[in-house]
């Protein structure tokens, strides 16, 4: 029987700073994650206040003051994709971690679980 030829399939967490800060009170105002100075990232709340990605933290701060920012956890981030690699690893064993998700090779596993 032929070789499948190779499927990929990205799982890919475009709010993966926001989701790995710890937990902490809720912000009605919004948070958002900085790192060496800018925005890289911005809750819904705090986009509706006009912080944006890509902003300068002191432009943030003073568009919208009362949005938490909270610097980056690149560890947190890493830890996270390691957890959902994990997790993913049920569906097929080719898989590639990436900064901000999973690569997962799904040819094979689409044969065997019949589809997406």
């Amino acid at each position: 029987m032929p070789r499948p030829s190779p499927l990929w399939l990205a799982v890919h967490l475009p709010d993966l700073p926001l989701d790995a800060l710890p937990p902490d009170a809720p912000a009605p105002e919004g948070r958002c994650v900085t790192e060496r100075h800018r925005v890289v990232a911005a809750d819904e709340a705090a986009r509706r206040a006009g912080v944006q990605a890509g902003d300068a933290a002191t432009t943030a701060a003073a568009r919208a003051p009362a949005v938490r920012q909270r610097p980056r956890d690149a560890a947190a981030e890493q830890a996270a994709v390691g957890r959902l690699t994990l997790a993913l690893g049920q569906f097929t064993p080719n898989l590639v971690p990436q900064a901000d998700g999973v690569l997962l090779e799904v040819a094979a596993s689409l044969r065997l679980f019949g589809g997406v």
